[in-house]
């Protein structure tokens, strides 16, 4: 019986299932608007958890100035939410970095972002919690100026 349930727990909570799943309390949607008048490129991601949704992967390479990005969508991983760190450069001499993370869905949908270093460079987020409940993501939508 405990193969069982061990079975079960594994099978709900991998990132396979989460991937075909419509539950939205899973994922972590991120959007950057570029207010700056430079183009930003990407030039570090790294997920310290989490997995990027496959089906919307697109993970903004270019944001030109006064535009958006199309949605980062992120996953939990096993045991953790989603945590991801952006590095853009926009413009000689200016970059930034933003730090996004979320809880796992169902413990307390905590949507967490802040700026994690800047040269010549500002951030704001404008944060979301998923909703368990009302089957939401969370998202998180930056404004880089």
């Amino acid at each position: 019986m405990k193969k069982y349930i061990i079975f079960s727990f594994l099978m709900l909570s991998s990132p396979v299932m989460a991937g075909f799943s419509d539950y939205a309390c899973l994922h972590l949607e991120i959007t950057i608007k570029n207010n700056t008048q430079n183009t930003c490129y990407l030039i570090e991601h790294e997920a310290q958890s989490g997995f990027i949704y496959s089906e919307k992967h697109d993970l903004a390479f270019k944001i030109l100035p006064g535009e958006e990005s199309s949605v980062l969508d992120l996953i939990n991983g096993l045991s953790s939410g989603p945590n991801i760190d952006l590095q853009y450069e926009c413009g000689e001499g200016r970059y930034i970095t933003l730090h996004t993370e979320k809880n796992m869905c169902g413990n307390d949908n905590t949507t967490t972002a802040f700026l994690l270093s800047a040269a010549n460079l500002s951030a704001n987020p404008e944060t979301t919690p998923a909703s368990y409940w009302s089957n939401k993501p969370a998202t998180v939508h930056w404004t880089i100026y």
